[in-house]
């Protein structure tokens, strides 16, 4: 975690906009954002948004009064595979990132996203789509950290089917407390074969 202070957005958003926040908390992994969290409640800090690339966001080029947790891929981003077809990566991990993995490991079901800038936290939270493709379709689970009013944070686990993933939204969307932490893809696996 490294936190950066009356910093400007514009340098870090996918369209170079937005004015200064007071506090910017860069998150890599979860231990980061379990810290961020931490610091987060402990300097009774009201005003939160999380964001990653910021690739569907227009921010406002008047500053920021609270904490910006910027989910941005560093080399400790963790993403895994899990039995034969689970794989689970950390909402900072890039969306492409995620499908050469899915690649690598001989499975299939996003490789209609490529291209498509956004970190694996963005694209659950407004269920990214393309070409006929939903990443809804492809998530078995995802776990969160919940805001609550009196400034705590409690973790839980939402299986893909509580999360009301519609077009271009999400039950993440729609509350607006839920930050992503970590998210659990069901693919297919490729036989390989004529390839």
């Amino acid at each position: 975690m490294r936190i950066y202070r009356n910093f400007p957005l514009s340098k870090i958003l996918y369209y170079r906009i937005g004015g200064r926040a007071q506090l910017v908390i860069r998150i890599e992994n979860k231990t980061d954002l379990l810290e961020a969290l931490d610091f987060v409640k402990n300097n009774k800090i009201k005003r939160i948004l999380p964001v990653g690339l910021g690739s569907n966001l227009l921010v406002s080029d008047k500053d920021f009064d609270g904490a910006v947790l910027w989910f941005s891929k560093g080399e400790s981003s963790a993403i895994q595979l899990i039995g034969d077809n689970l794989i689970e990566a950390f909402s900072s991990v890039l969306l492409d990132d995620l499908i050469q993995f899915a690649f690598n490991k001989n499975l299939i079901g996003l490789e209609w996203a490529g291209g498509l800038p956004s970190t694996v936290g963005g694209a659950v939270r407004g269920n990214a789509g393309a070409f006929g493709g939903e990443i809804g379709r492809s998530v078995d689970k995802i776990e969160v950290f919940e805001v609550g009013n009196d400034g705590e944070f409690v973790q839980k686990e939402f299986k893909a089917s509580k999360l009301e993933f519609g077009y271009r939204d999400s039950l993440i969307k729609k509350k607006g407390n839920l930050i992503i932490s970590t998210s659990f893809f069901k693919l297919t696996p490729s036989d390989n074969k004529g390839l």
